[in-house]
């Protein structure tokens, strides 16, 4: 519970329907990381939870809502300035203590992903 918020439900007709849970932002990528950490390295369900991260990473952090951008576009859709701004977003996190506790990594792993560092398929896996 303490990794949601309550929010109000949007719907286009008019409903029964009250205040719904949300997990905040941070807790979604951190989900993924604990699903990602239970699989072996190449399985099929940490592939795709790898792809998950990816496009969440994209969508999300960076904005990048058409999907992949071409080095020779990164300019243009200042690529540069959108990592800074992720790597702040995540970096607030860990200052709000948006992780828990002995989970801090998830935000350092994040960053170094954001900022090309690292590899989503170098995260931790099982073995």
């Amino acid at each position: 519970m303490d990794e949601l918020t309550v929010g109000q439900p949007f719907h286009i007709q008019p409903t029964k329907c009250h205040d719904v849970l949300i997990p905040r932002p941070a807790a979604v990528y951190a989900s993924l990381f604990r699903m990602m950490s239970k699989y072996p390295r190449y399985s099929r369900t940490r592939t795709s939870l790898e792809s998950d991260l990816s496009e969440l990473i994209g969508y999300h952090l960076l904005g990048l809502e058409d999907g992949y951008v071409s080095p020779e576009c990164w300019k243009d859709m200042e690529v540069e300035r959108r990592v800074t701004d992720a790597i702040s977003t995540i970096r607030q996190w860990g200052w709000d203590n948006e992780w828990r506790d002995n989970e801090e990594w998830i935000g350092d792993a994040l960053v170094a992903v954001v900022d090309g560092h690292s590899r989503i398929d170098e995260l931790p896996f099982s073995s």
